[in-house]
């Protein structure tokens, strides 16, 4: 009786502990990321009978799914549940005013629009390159590449709004804000040139223009150059600027803080750390600097709603080794800091890069991989803990829906996250 007294005190003791260990489990997780072999749970929507694999162009206002098939010109619009609308040729498609405008070539560059039930909205001649077109609301712009030439429409008509010329031997580029407002980067007799175009086709400002990268927030704008990053408010006035040293790469999170990477080096040099800051875009301060450790230049940045950041990294190379071959001293890096600045935990991958990552409506994180040495891709999901829950084979990150529905392809056919 005794013993069989004794054998079951061992017992509750062992099971105790057990759950004690359990329970501490997660939180060591959060520091270092752990793996799971929890797969993600998916559902085959759709396959295409075309002899090429799949990809997903977007998903319109009302959850059409519109895929592109692989070297061909073909899209086809594909309900959520798997029903295919309707598929055409010759086609690029893009969002306008939250319906999904598909456009078509013809022989005399005619480009026509339809809505998601391919019914033809209008049809706009003369259009040069359907990559030319953007605006997310009711104006389109259509900048004419080495024609020096910048045009306005509304997308549902074939009325012109508006054109400006500007020097025909060079390029122009255009990117609009929340307001359709156009930034144009033109060049103007000898000085490159940004400047801000209302929808109406207002000349609002104009500065002059050496910029690597430039992110619109509301009306305002952040220039990235070459020795420091410009804020600039709707007037095109500068109301702060902050010195950087090294190329760098910037995102501004939902509230307006503007996390900074900076520290490029392709090859090692330790002289040079790579660092991580977030700036106030109030007033141009500096929240947080965080070093990430033996890390080469950064590949991507997302920050969720609760201002943790998520930095993609390059693996670095050994300078000394050739480029065919060459040697890798540090490893990919994929890094969760809290909006204190704080590693909370990062996964390290041994050649390969993780290129990019969406943030789902769950919070949970999709990383693409890209294997530098095969040349294949995969996406990995960690949730917020760093937690790995499984793999998708597929050469792109996931895209949802407005009921925060994700969808991806591999191969021929498109998938549902269940």
């Amino acid at each position: 009786m005794g013993a069989s007294r004794l054998r079951k005190f061992l017992f509750n003791i062992l099971f105790t502990a057990m759950l004690i260990i359990f329970a501490i489990l997660p939180l060591n997780a959060t520091a270092l990321g752990k793996s799971s072999n929890s797969a993600i749970q998916k559902q085959m929507v759709y396959t295409t009978n075309w002899g090429y694999d799949l990809s997903i162009a977007s998903i319109g206002s009302d959850d059409t799914i519109y895929t592109s098939i692989n070297k061909t010109n073909l899209v086809s619009a594909v309900s959520p549940g798997g029903t295919l609308k309707w598929t055409a040729f010759g086609a690029e498609n893009y969002t306008a005013k939250g319906d999904i405008y598909f456009t078509k070539y013809y022989e005399n560059t005619t480009v026509r629009f339809y809505n998601s039930n391919k019914k033809l909205m209008s049809a706009v001649p003369n259009l040069i390159s359907i990559k030319s077109i953007y605006g997310p609301k009711d104006v389109i712009y259509d900048a004419k590449f080495y024609a020096g030439e910048l045009r306005a429409y509304y997308p549902t008509s074939k009325q012109h709004l508006w054109s400006k010329k500007y020097n025909r031997d060079r390029d122009i580029s255009v990117f609009t804000d929340d307001e359709n407002n156009a930034y144009v980067e033109a060049h103007i007799e000898d000085q490159w040139v940004l400047q801000k175009i209302s929808p109406q086709g207002d000349l609002l400002w104009s500065r002059d223009f050496n910029a690597a990268q430039i992110l619109p927030w509301k009306s305002n704008l952040l220039l990235i150059e070459s020795d420091k990053i410009i804020y600039l408010d709707a007037q095109g006035n500068e109301l702060w600027n902050v010195p950087v040293s090294d190329d760098v790469l910037a995102r501004i999170a939902d509230d307006g803080t503007i996390y900074v990477v900076k520290g490029f080096t392709w090859y090692y040099d330790p002289t040079i750390p790579t660092e991580m800051m977030a700036i106030n875009p109030t007033n141009g301060t500096i929240k947080f600097k965080t070093t990430i450790p033996n890390a080469a230049g950064p590949a991507d940045i997302r920050v969720d709603k609760q201002g943790m950041a998520f930095v993609s990294t390059v693996p670095r190379k050994d300078g000394n080794s050739k480029m065919d071959n060459p040697k890798y001293i540090s490893q990919g890096k994929f890094i969760a800091i809290d909006a204190n600045g704080k590693i909370k935990w990062q996964f390290n991958y041994d050649k390969m890069t993780p290129e990019r990552a969406v943030i789902g409506p769950d919070q949970r994180v999709y990383v693409m991989l890209h294997d530098t040495i095969k040349h294949t891709t995969k996406v990995i999901l960690y949730d917020k803990l760093g937690q790995k829950l499984g793999e998708l084979d597929t050469n792109d990150t996931p895209q949802f829906n407005s009921k925060g529905v994700g969808y991806f392809t591999s191969g021929k056919s498109l998938y549902r996250i269940k």
